[in-house]
């Protein structure tokens, strides 16, 4: 299934977000199941989620990513383990950062007193800013790799070369660790909230 022409695109590694989301929008209403003539309802609904599905896939960077490199002939790439060049110099930022929320996290379940309470809550309160900083960096990383993206789309012509499949692998897997990096740290910031 190639999810770019489903929305009469090309595949390439940048599309406009808001451009597609307009797609979308005007796909689902011309195909919406309650549009269906009776007896047509059950193709509708499979054909409504297999666009929703597309969708997701080309809304979303990195699974845009690994959809071109699969249209490319390429493997699907697997669980990376270590951490590419573009996320390297955040990796022990925000390791340091999981560990000292991990930390504060124990101490706020052991936490009895009403005294307590209080310390922890302003320690808390300090570690949140904290962490939220670090996903600022994050955020601003991956708008990095974006817009490497979309310099290598303004250039684009296929089939790929192997130097722009590499681009396109590695930022992929750069992207698969900031994701789960961002992730992690929300996790963690909710936590520490309530």
């Amino acid at each position: 299934m190639n999810h770019f022409t489903r929305f009469g695109s090309e595949p390439r590694p940048w599309i406009d977000s808001e451009q597609l989301k307009k797609k979308f929008l005007q796909l689902s209403a011309e195909i919406h199941p309650d549009k269906a003539q009776p007896g047509q309802k059950t193709p509708s609904e499979q054909h409504f989620q297999e666009l929703n599905e597309s969708y997701n896939a080309l809304r979303n960077t990195r699974a845009r990513l690994l959809h071109l490199m699969e249209l490319s002939g390429l493997p699907k790439q697997q669980h990376v383990q270590n951490v590419p060049a573009a996320a390297i110099e955040l990796f022990p930022v925000i390791a340091a950062a999981t560990k000292q929320a991990d930390a504060l996290i124990r101490e706020k379940a052991v936490a009895g007193s009403p005294m307590l309470k209080v310390q922890w809550m302003e320690r808390g309160l300090i570690e949140i800013e904290s962490l939220q900083e670090k996903q600022g960096r994050i955020i601003e990383k991956i708008r990095e790799i974006e817009n490497s993206l979309k310099v290598l789309d303004s250039n684009w012509s296929p089939p790929p070369s192997a130097a722009t499949l590499k681009h396109l692998q590695e930022a992929a897997a750069a992207l698969g660790f900031l994701e789960r990096w961002n992730a992690q740290l929300q996790e963690r910031i909710g936590t520490l909230t309530f």
